[in-house]
């Protein structure tokens, strides 16, 4: 995702919100967004092997 995308200023301040330390080391660092196209999440606890998680899931997770 590049700065002029026109996405890119509501997913930086999605991305501060839920990490605020990150307006201190955005501009030190060479940091940029990226844009994750998931289609497939294995989630692997302790116990049972890996569970799959659906994109569906994933996206509307209440945080």
């Amino acid at each position: 995702m590049g700065k002029r995308d026109q996405n890119y200023d509501d997913a930086l301040v999605a991305f501060v919100q839920r990490h605020p330390a990150a307006k201190n080391w955005i501009k030190a660092h060479t940091f940029y967004l990226c844009e994750l196209d998931i289609k497939n999440i294995f989630v692997l606890d302790y116990y049972g092997g890996p569970h799959n998680v659906t994109a569906d899931d994933y996206y509307n997770i209440m945080l």
